[in-house]
């Protein structure tokens, strides 16, 4: 805040800096900035510890807890742009961006009712609770951060593009309707179970990691659902066209599990 000048090209593009992030205060830092081409955090914004019009955040450091309170809708932290350029979980800045590593669980409490674009990307979870005030679950929200499992409410409705691709584990409700590209974790780690809701209507290209082929090949993805569902026609398109993401490149099968007769097909 007592900063009175800075020199022109104070934050001009060098070999060493250029990623280079700039936060303070809206004024002559904004500026300079602005005219280095370079992204800018208010942190008049940051320390009013809002994420969101009417939602703020708050963390213990006994706990290691983040927790979301408030009501509506939670901000985005990437932009189309960066989405577009290719995320990097590593640089998306958040409010709690000097506590990012010593956050372990998340709470995101009733009346919040989205999960912003990368708002958790990045960051290493042992635990997440979501409010069945949640709607949507947007882009990039959870990528990279590497949490063994989570429950998804049947209040979610949607489920953005790489939302969840690097969680290990996921459990979907009726009343989820949308399922972007990349948004499940690789159609979790092969060999995997997945039971996908009645209510999905449209689920975008998925694909599936493994380390090994040969485990691969041996133990296909298996998707539960009911006989006529979304789930079986996906499934029935998409058998012989998963992506393999691993060590080498090649397609993996998926099988149906239909549970109105307790087959697997």
């Amino acid at each position: 805040k007592s900063i009175s000048s800075i020199g022109t090209g104070a934050f001009s593009s060098t070999d060493d800096y250029e990623d280079a992030r700039v936060f303070g205060y809206s004024g002559k830092v904004k500026n300079a900035a602005e005219k280095a081409k370079r992204k800018f955090y208010d942190l008049g914004v940051i320390e009013k510890q809002l994420c969101g019009r009417n939602l703020k955040w708050d963390f213990n450091r006994t706990t290691g807890a983040l927790t979301i309170s408030g009501t509506g809708p939670m901000h985005s932290f990437i932009t189309s742009q960066d989405i577009q350029e290719g995320v990097d979980e590593n640089k998306v800045i958040v409010p709690w961006e000097r506590f990012k590593r010593e956050i372990r669980k998340v709470v995101i409490g009733s009346g919040v009712t989205s999960i912003g674009k990368g708002v958790f990307a990045g960051m290493t979870l042992n635990e997440v609770s979501i409010a069945n005030t949640v709607t949507e679950v947007d882009d990039y929200a959870f990528y990279g951060s590497n949490l063994v499992s989570l429950d998804l409410p049947g209040s979610v409705k949607r489920v953005g593009k790489y939302a969840f691709t690097q969680v290990q584990s996921i459990t979907l409700h009726e009343g989820l309707e949308t399922i972007d590209d990349y948004g499940l974790p690789h159609i979790l780690r092969s060999p995997s179970i997945l039971r996908i809701p009645d209510t999905v209507k449209k689920i975008g290209t998925q694909d599936i990691w493994s380390a090994d082929w040969d485990e691969v090949s041996a133990n296909p993805s298996i998707v539960y659902g009911k006989k006529g569902s979304y789930a079986e026609k996906w499934v029935q398109q998409n058998e012989h066209k998963m992506k393999f993401v691993g060590r080498t490149a090649g397609t993996a099968k998926m099988l149906f599990f239909n549970e109105t007769s307790g087959e697997l097909a």
